[in-house]
This record gives structure tokens, C-alpha cells and sequence, in this order.
């Protein structure tokens, strides 16, 4: 998980294929990077048997005082009617504000580590005594739970990547990444490096790679060029806009996805809802996989290969202000966190989701360990919730915290400089689902 303050550092770095994401005629960053119904029907403490937590994802958390309002024109409503069909009439719902009290926990530090603040945090992951941790120009790995870390990979380095865009540690030793459109695929801490299969970057542009630990299937996100009307141009949403569009050759971007079964050696593209704009997170857990981007969320149930557009109960998609940030997935429910602070949850058989609360702040990546208890990113450091989301508040002493790896036995954090123990008080979740 990543934080606020970590993807403000690529303000000045993104690359072209990053800005295309954009209008060219506005200064619109590009958005890179759950929600409940109530109390959970069942039972605390459904804990995951892994790691639920892990740094990852696109980097927009920091860019929001960026945005400019986006509001819908008639023109551009058409467009949306016909690109991305609307789900309802709104409603207008009331929830809760989230809380913002601090939780005094037992933070202890665990090592330091070398500190580079131009080299972002792309992923990082404590699973008992192995751990990596991947920057955007090296990687990281510890062998005994986070107390020591040495250097196992580093970009340029023989056939491998020339930057770290995207990568996810399906183990302690197998590491795929995402480098300009390029998939590669180390299994030995980024040691050595293999080039896999990818589709070609004049089909699509993608920024973001995930799969299944038990290595059966993989998923790569990211956004492909259509044409449009030459009248419906200058009314197409700014994070939808294609900058090679012409009034010529007119265009914008839509969602675009591809699917691997054989360990990323070939990739086949996969039929998606309507929607527009990218795509630019993945969560996955076992046969569920939850994709987002700017007014998207897309579910499915069997392992990627059919998907399922998530519609917000009560909430108006055209507001520029609601835009999600951040996914988790406990079983059967996932959540999504959005730009405004609100945080929703659902079933992702349904689909659908519900409003349970709005934090005062943007939250972004996410991790639930079991029904009740989750963590996330806010501009201000680490969040706890102990009531599936109903209510956040912040890590006394882990404001600096720009990456998290979180299970039920422990979690471990990391700053810059820094991998933190963050020891939480006991019956946290003591009145959840009752």
C-alpha cells in the first residue's frame, strides 16, 4: 500500500505514456494510485490465511488538490449515456462522517533502511520472515521478518526492466513487473530477469499487473484508444481524453484489460462493461479480482475471466469529487475507497455497493485482515478501522508511513528510511457485528 506523500514524488517523473491519461487542453494530473453496508452480517475474525495487505497500485492519492472540477455538459451526459450506460436514477444518502481519533499503538522500529526519496515505493510485502520491498529502480529482501534488508535487484541490469512502473511479488522470490509495456518475470528477488509475452502497445497502454498467488492466472490493466464523433470531442471527460486526438482523427480512452493462464508467456484481451477512462488498480484475492479507475470499478468472481460493473446505491458518478482511490477484498465483500472520503462495501457476486461512511480526508490503498478490522493510506499516515469501515482514525507515530503489509499475526510498515512493527491495542474489534 502506498501512501499520500509517496506519489506526490512522481509529480515531476511521469512518463508520456502516463500523460496521455490527460486532456492536453488542461492541467489535469493524471489519477494513478470499501465500503459497507452497515455492520457485516456475520460473525469478527474470518481471517485471511495470507497476507492481505501489500504496497501496490496507481500513485493518485497525492495529486488530488490537483484536479479541477469536472462538470457534465448535455453534450457530454449523451456520451456518457451511450459509452457507459447510466445504472439509475440518483438518490441522495445519508451516512455518517468518519471519525478522526488517533490510536496511541506500540510502533517500534524494525530496521533502517537506505533512503532515497526519489526512488518511490512501487510494492511492498512482509509474508512471516520473507519480505520484499520494490522501489521504481531496485528491490529490496529480508529474511528474518524485517530487521535486516539487502539490495537482490536493481533496474538496467542484464535483460531486465529499465524501471519498476508496476510490480507484484507473487512469493518471496517470484517477482513479475510492468516496465513500458513490457512484462518481465524474476525468481530470484530480481536477480535475474525473463521477458514474458505481452499484447502490443498499439492495441493498448498499460500501467498496472496482478495475479493469484497460486500462480494460475495473471491480469494487466490499463487503457486502449477509440474512435468518437467529431462533435463529441471537446465534450469527452478530461481523464478520458486521448492526446492524440485530432479533430481529424477524434478519439478517447476506455477501459482496457488482458487475462494470462500461462504465467504471462501469452495474453488475451478480456470483454469488459462500458465504461470510459483507464484503469489503473488491480486487487486480487484468490478467485476474486476488483479493477479501478476514475468513475470505474469492475468485479469478478472466477478468476478474471467475466467482469461485472460495480454500481454505487445512492451516489452521483458524475461528480469529479468521487472517483475511486483505493480496493480490498475480504471472501465474499470488497470495499472501495474515493477522493471525497467516502467509503463503500458490497457483495462482489452483486456487484454493487453502499455508502457506510466519510472520512474528513481522501483514503487510499486498503487492506482488510478480517470483517471488521482494515487498514489504509490518508494524506496524514497510517488508518485503522476496528468497524468494516464505519469509522477511521489514525496510527499515533506512523505519520510517515508510505507503505504497509498487513496480516492477521502482524503488521509491518515502511517510511523512507525506516520498517516499522505497529503492535495495535487488544479487543479492537470487540463490539463489530453484534
Amino acid at each position: 500500500m502506498i501512501s499520500a506523500k509517496e506519489r506526490g514524488r512522481e509529480n515531476g517523473t511521469r512518463k508520456d505514456s502516463e500523460a496521455v491519461m490527460i486532456g492536453a487542453s488542461k492541467k489535469l494530473e493524471a489519477r494513478r494510485g470499501a465500503e459497507g453496508i452497515g455492520r457485516p452480517g456475520g460473525p469478527c475474525r474470518h481471517a485471511l490465511p495470507r497476507n492481505v495487505g501489500f504496497a501496490g497500485g496507481g500513485d493518485r492519492l497525492s495529486e488530488l488538490n490537483l484536479m479541477k472540477k469536472f462538470r457534465v455538459t448535455p453534450v457530454a451526459f449523451l456520451l456518457l449515456a451511450i459509452v457507459a450506460p447510466l445504472s439509475g436514477a440518483v438518490v441522495e444518502t445519508q451516512f455518517d462522517l468518519g471519525k478522526q481519533l488517533a490510536i496511541d499503538a506500540e510502533v517500534s522500529a524494525l530496521a533502517a533502511i537506505t533512503s532515497d526519496r526519489n526512488d518511490r515505493t512501487v510494492s511492498f510485502s512482509v509474508r512471516s520472515k520473507h519480505g520484499l520491498l520494490i522501489r521504481a529502480h531496485s528491490i529490496w529482501a529480508t529474511e528474518d521478518g524485517g530487521r535486516t534488508w539487502h539490495k537482490t535487484g536493481q533496474v538496467g541490469r542484464g535483460k531486465g526492466p529499465s524501471t519498476f512502473e508496476s510490480a507484484w511479488s507473487r512469493t518471496q522470490a517470484d517477482v513479475f513487473a510492468l516496465a513500458d509495456g513490457l512484462v518481465f518475470e524474476s525468481t530470484n528477488q530480481g536477480r535475474q530477469w525473463k521477458r514474458k509475452g505481452t499484447a502490443s502497445k498499439s492495441l493498448a497502454n498499460f500501467s498496472t499487473i496482478r495475479g493469484d498467488e497460486a500462480g494460475t492466472w495473471l491480469l494487466m490493466a490499463g487503457q486502449r484508444s477509440i474512435p468518437i464523433g467529431r462533435k463529441s470531442r471537446n465534450e469527452v471527460p478530461k481523464y478520458a481524453g486521448d492526446v492524440a486526438s485530432t479533430p481529424e482523427s477524434p478519439s478517447m480512452w476506455a477501459p482496457a484489460l488482458l487475462r494470462s493462464a500461462d504465467n504471462g508467456r501469452t495474453w488475451q484481451q478480456v470483454q469488459l462493461p462500458r465504461g470510459i477512462g483507464p484503469l489503473d488498480k488491480i486487487v486480487v484475492s484468490g478467485s476474486s479480482a476488483v479493477v479501478i479507475g476514475p468513475y470505474i470499478v469492475f468485479t469478478s468472481i472466477d478468476s478474471g475471466r467475466s467482469w461485472r460493473a460495480g454500481a454505487e446505491d445512492g451516489l452521483d458518478n458524475a461528480q469529479e469529487e468521487a472517483y475511486p482511490l483505493g480496493a480490498a477484498i475480504l471472501q465474499t465483500r470488497f470495499w472501495i475507497s474515493e477522493k471525497n472520503g467516502t467509503v463503500l462495501s458490497g457483495e462482489l457476486a452483486r456487484g454493487s455497493l453502499s455508502p457506510m461512511a466519510k472520512f474528513s480526508g481522501p483514503i487510499g490503498d486498503l487492506a482488510f485482515i478480517d470483517s471488521c478490522e482494515g487498514f489504509g493510506l490518508g494524506e496524514n499516515g497510517f488508518l485503522a478501522t476496528t468497524d468494516s469501515g464505519a469509522t477511521w482514525r489514525g496510527i499515533k507515530h506512523a505519520e510517515d508511513v508510505v507503505a504497509f503489509s498487513a496480516s492477521p499475526s502482524r503488521i509491518v510498515a515502511a517510511t523512507h528510511n525506516q520498517i516499522l512493527q505497529i503492535n495495535l491495542p487488544g479487543n479492537r474489534s470487540a463490539g463489530c457485528g453484534n
